[in-house]
């Protein structure tokens, strides 16, 4: 059984990589664990159920549409997503974040 310790991201010419230290609790060894460009799942509400201005502690799933994309290009896909076409240049994700159709980016 392995326990996490510790991790660090590694941003390098527009990719990602995390850095996982783990420790295995029966044989005490500790291992460093490299991951290239981790996935990351979050959460829009579907258009037809955007009727709030305020951000809601949960929403049920089926109200919901679920995408998967790489770290480094998450915040560019959540911007796509909520705005309706590609960014160009940089892309603030404080202020996105602090959309009440998303869920699941901040964790």
């Amino acid at each position: 059984m392995k326990t996490f310790l510790h991790s660090t991201t590694i941003y390098n010419k527009g990719t990602c990589s995390v850095i996982v230290c783990e420790k295995d609790i029966e044989t005490n060894e500790t291992k460093l664990r490299y991951i290239n460009e981790p996935k990351r799942s979050f959460w829009v509400t579907k258009k037809k159920y955007r009727n709030h201005t305020e951000k809601k502690e949960y929403e049920t799933m089926n109200k919901l549409n679920r995408y998967i994309v790489s770290q480094s290009q998450l915040t560019r896909k959540i911007f796509e997503v909520l705005k309706g076409y590609r960014p160009k240049g940089y892309v603030d994700y404080r202020e996105l974040y602090k959309s009440p159709y998303l869920y699941g980016a901040d964790i």
